[in-house]
């Protein structure tokens, strides 16, 4: 059982060996127990059970025990004094378990430590548990969605160290701008100005992972109020800051719209990200999906063929890159269902959704996106499977020259479950 009334009791009572007049101090003491509301507020929207919620207010009440140390011995917060997150993780699990002062069960150890050590990480990778997962992204969550309330409320000289007319005569670094552009936050150490830290208060919403959070963010206007609440006197700043704002509020009304995938991950198509596509999520729902529309005499599913376009670039000693392409090549169908040819060419955001789906997908399995030689051969072997698949299945050649094929792949009506195994296991093959 996870009693937050002792843990709340007893980090007041740790509280007391700091100066807690001190304004930094106080900062983070009033900090902390707004991210503990966040949390609770974004795992309530989530439809989280009554631990997980527990377990998101705990770990956002200790989330930033190593700060007040790094407040005591630094009077800083930059991330160049110390690693404030691995210090605490360290504090609470090392070998003086101060963990135990707040939670007597070791139940969940594993899930706040790693949440803890990992919260202020510039990504997330490598956790391959999905509990754990789950709330080391619900602590950056509630932590940036508290940190919009900072940013609104906290004197600008306490969080940039000048006032705000100051930091609106400066100027955006390139640098910082490009990663903007690119839908991405910024790295701490690329900062140069307090224009650029501003700047990276704003980019922070691009590395929020929950549709829930965006909601909250959307409806108390968050992205706007933060942008406005400098008067940017620079003329070049103040045109970009007018060009993020309205970049950042499409951004979050698109990550707002999401579908519910097989493996329970909520994607959002109009800007998906590699860390919620799965290759699990693929397989399944491409095994299930018919090709032409329905229109072939019996069922032959998306995935029936990707695994024949896959199996074809190997026939033809393309290498692993190209067979794997091949193989995810209409994976963005996962996401987007399938529209016939003729009506796609005439949807271009369509095409423009599917190629911003489909360089995700590469980016995460392959490393990079295809060059255009490689989309060549991908859509050569993509069109000479489908002209073979309309042979057998409606007995008509579409297109006059017709293209040889140096595998024998077998058109016929296959279990889904047996395509998905089979799926999943040449991508793991390519992967090797």
């Amino acid at each position: 059982m996870i009693d937050l009334q002792h843990a709340n009791t007893e980090f007041q009572s740790y509280l007391n060996a700091y100066d807690q007049n001190d304004p930094k101090v106080k900062l983070k003491i009033i900090h902390t127990s707004g991210v503990v509301k966040c949390a609770e507020e974004i795992s309530s929207r989530m439809g989280l059970s009554e631990e997980d919620k527990s377990l998101a207010k705990l770990i956002a009440l200790l989330h930033d025990i190593g700060r007040f140390e790094q407040l005591r011995r630094f009077d800083s917060f930059e991330p160049n004094t110390m690693d404030h997150a691995a210090y605490g993780a360290d504090l609470l699990f090392g070998s003086g378990k101060l963990i135990r002062r707040f939670i007597k069960e070791d139940t969940w150890d594993d899930i706040i430590r790693v949440s803890i050590a990992r919260h202020s990480d510039f990504k997330l990778d490598k956790i391959s548990d999905s509990r754990t997962l789950l709330h080391a992204r619900l602590i950056r969550d509630a932590d940036k969605l508290d940190n919009c309330r900072v940013k609104l409320e906290d004197s600008m000289e306490l969080l940039l160290g000048v006032t705000e007319a100051e930091a609106g005569r400066e100027a955006i670094s390139d640098k910082i701008w490009e990663t903007c552009m690119k839908k991405q936050a910024v790295l701490s150490s690329d900062r140069k100005s307090r224009m650029d830290y501003w700047v990276s208060y704003v980019a922070y919403f691009f590395d929020i992972n929950f549709p829930e959070t965006f909601s909250i963010i959307q409806e108390r206007d968050y992205a706007a109020r933060i942008i406005h609440r400098i008067p940017y006197k620079n003329p070049d700043t103040r045109i970009k800051m007018k060009t993020l704002c309205r970049m950042m509020q499409e951004y979050i009304a698109h990550r707002i719209d999401f579908i519910t995938t097989y493996k329970r991950v909520h994607v959002t198509p109009l800007e998906p990200r590699k860390e919620d596509i799965l290759i699990e999520d693929i397989a399944h729902a491409l095994s299930l999906m018919v090709r032409a529309n329905g229109h072939f005499p019996e069922f032959y599913s998306v995935g029936q063929h990707c695994v024949h376009c896959a199996e074809e670039a190997m026939a033809r000693q393309l290498g692993d890159r190209i067979a794997l392409a091949c193989l995810l090549h209409d994976a963005g169908e996962a996401y987007l269902a399938d529209i016939t040819r003729p009506v796609k060419r005439n949807l271009d955001k369509y095409r423009e959704i599917e190629e911003r789906l489909l360089d995700a997908v590469y980016e995460k399995f392959l490393e990079t996106p295809l060059t255009e030689e490689e989309k060549r051969q991908v859509k050569c072997i993509d069109d000479a499977l489908l002209c073979h698949e309309f042979f057998h299945y409606m007995g008509e050649w579409l297109f006059e020259e017709i293209p040889v094929l140096k595998s024998s792949p077998v058109f016929q009506t296959e279990a889904f479950h047996r395509t998905e195994k089979h799926y999943l296991e040449l991508f793991h093959d390519l992967r090797k």
